[in-house]
């Protein structure tokens, strides 16, 4: 007869904070239910919001009908605020090019 184990062989505790909480979601999806009646304080917040939504947060503000056309008006609309900034791209590429800085390093000193 099998025992069951004192622990558990999978945890789950670290898989909530891959995901944006609930009441993120849910306010991204009411500031979006009001655009495009929204103050600039509110824009910049929405902007602010969306690096943490989940890919299922966004399928599910898609799916909504009443949701889905004031979505993809906001995205194009403020394309700018969603894109990283060239600063933010400056140092994703220096980050990037360490590895092949330091390896052309090491094969030009012969060591």
């Amino acid at each position: 007869m099998p025992h069951p184990s004192p622990r558990l062989s999978f945890t789950f505790a670290d898989l909530g904070s891959a995901r944006s909480s609930p009441a993120v979601h849910e306010q991204v999806a009411g500031l979006i239910g009001r655009y495009p009646a929204l103050t600039q304080p509110e824009l910049e917040r929405l902007a602010g919001m969306f690096p943490r939504l989940t890919a299922l947060d966004m399928s599910m503000m898609m799916a909504d009908a009443d949701l889905s056309a004031k979505l993809e008006a906001f995205c194009t609309t403020h394309r700018a605020l969603l894109r990283p900034s060239a600063a933010d791209l400056a140092v994703i590429g220096a980050i990037l090019s360490l590895p092949i800085l330091i390896l052309a390093t090491i094969i030009l000193t012969g060591a």
